[in-house]
Parts: C-alpha cells; structure tokens; sequence
C-alpha cells in the first residue's frame, strides 16, 4: 500500500490480505469498492478511505491496522529475496553458525549464544569486529531479528542502531524450496549504515545460496 499512489484517496488492498474483517468489509462496504487494479504486478482492490457508518460498525480494526500499514509503507527501508534449494532448518543453520557465515559474509564470523536479548558480533579474519547488535527476537527456523551497529567504520560507529530481520519459509508451491527474506529498516538515524547494507545484503544473500546449493564459496578465497 501506498498513499503516493495516484488514487491516495483509497486503500490499496492486496488480494487475499488476511485481515479477520476482510470478507465482512467487502461485502458490506460493496458501494465502496471501486475496482481491481494491477499494481507492480499485484492484484488490488482499491477502497474509499471515508468509510460509511455500516463500515465503521465492522471495520474500527480494519481500518486503524490499514492506517498502521501504511505508515510503515512510508519509512524507508531495504527489502531483498532469494529463492534457495534447502530446507528452512539449513539456512538457519547457516546463518547462525560462524563456521558457516564466514564462507558467504564477506569471511566474517558471527558469534553469539543465540538467546532473546543477547548480544552477536561478527568477526573478520584478522579477529576485528565489524558489526554487532542484540537479538531482538527469535523464532528458529523461520524468523531472526537483531538490532545491528558498524563500530568499526568512522562514518557509522556513532549512529542509531538499525534492525535486520530475516524471514525464512518454505515455498509453498515448489518442494524443497525456501524463500528467503531480509529486511533492513530504522534507517532513518543510521544513513551510513543503510548504505552499506543496501551494497552488502543481496552479497551476502547470493554467497548463501551459492554454499547451500553447491557447498562452494561465491567468490574464489
């Protein structure tokens, strides 16, 4: 959803959005509904934000969690994808073990006791640390999400720390297939950093495929 749309005067709602209200919305708030449209490649129904008051009835929560989504819409962040022949089990795995890590983040190490509220750091060869954070919230093997900070560079060592979270699921159509999600966001103190990721993750994320699916390195040591 995007309130830069053209028509920033309705919600943008995704075909099959889960919310518990949707059925109940469309079908009661049918004058409303305008039409379907394409919009990069995805399915929308486009809905008059001044909802009539048979809509408000059903749809408070509805409409206050359109008005949430969008909001984060607006924020900037960085969102990169990959497809990869594993299972969710092995790109955790490979995410979170430093003799992995080292072999597709750029020879970096990460370390961390893998706890809610503890912290990880990632270590170079020459046993520098580039990068650490706290983890924020962990759901082996399906989701991680960890502040992340570059103390060793001048240009970011003084920012906000941002978020990473990776999102890891099966695909639902292709057996043996997960897709693989990293999002980057609370860039807003953190610049720098965001820059450096926005070059660095979808690296990262192409040398971990390369190792799971070959059991090679994407780049020669």
């Amino acid at each position: 959803m995007s309130s830069s749309h053209k028509n920033s005067g309705y919600y943008l709602l995704p075909l099959g959005y889960d919310f518990f209200h949707c059925v109940v919305f469309i079908k009661d708030c049918l004058p409303n509904l305008v039409r379907k449209e394409l919009i990069g490649g995805i399915q929308f129904i486009l809905i008059r934000k001044s909802l009539n008051k048979r809509c408000y009835r059903f749809n408070i929560s509805l409409k206050n969690e359109l008005d949430r989504e969008t909001n984060m819409e607006n924020k900037p962040r960085h969102v990169n994808r990959i497809a990869i022949k594993a299972t969710p089990e092995q790109v955790w795995q490979a995410i979170t073990d430093p003799n992995k890590t080292s072999k597709f983040w750029y020879n970096c190490s990460i370390r961390s006791n893998w706890e809610i509220g503890s912290s990880f750091e990632l270590w170079n060869p020459e046993e520098k640390k580039l990068a650490d954070g706290i983890i924020l919230e962990m759901a082996p093997p399906h989701k991680l999400v960890m502040s992340w900070q570059f103390p060793a560079f001048p240009d970011t060592a003084s920012e906000s720390p941002s978020r990473i979270t990776w999102e890891i699921e099966s695909h639902s159509e292709l057996n043996g297939v997960t897709l693989v999600s990293v999002v980057h966001d609370e860039i807003e103190k953190a610049t720098n950093t965001a820059k450096i990721l926005e070059m660095g993750l979808p690296i990262v994320l192409s040398g971990l495929k390369t190792l799971l699916e070959t059991g090679s390195t994407l780049t020669s040591e």
